[in-house]
């Protein structure tokens, strides 16, 4: 079985001083497919600006275009039961 992982990577520390600048990323749940996670990041997004996301595939994730203060990342993962 295949679910798909929405990650928000937070970019809001990145630009202060060289040695300074991090991201952190969270879970931001489990989707049963990959529109379902991409629904989810855009609904979120909107809060935040009227930008529409554009989503790109690579290799075996898709990725949201970097947003300024985030982006975003399906994985897909498999799960054995």
């Amino acid at each position: 079985m295949e679910l798909y992982q929405l990650i928000y990577e937070d970019l809001t520390h990145l630009g202060g001083p060289m040695g300074s600048e991090y991201t952190t990323e969270s879970n931001f749940g489990f989707f049963t497919s990959v529109r379902k996670a991409q629904s989810k990041a855009e609904n979120y997004h909107s809060q935040h600006s009227a930008e529409k996301i554009a989503w790109r595939k690579d290799g075996d994730f898709w990725r949201s275009q970097d947003l300024g203060y985030a982006m975003f990342y399906v994985i897909e993962v498999r799960v054995e039961g």
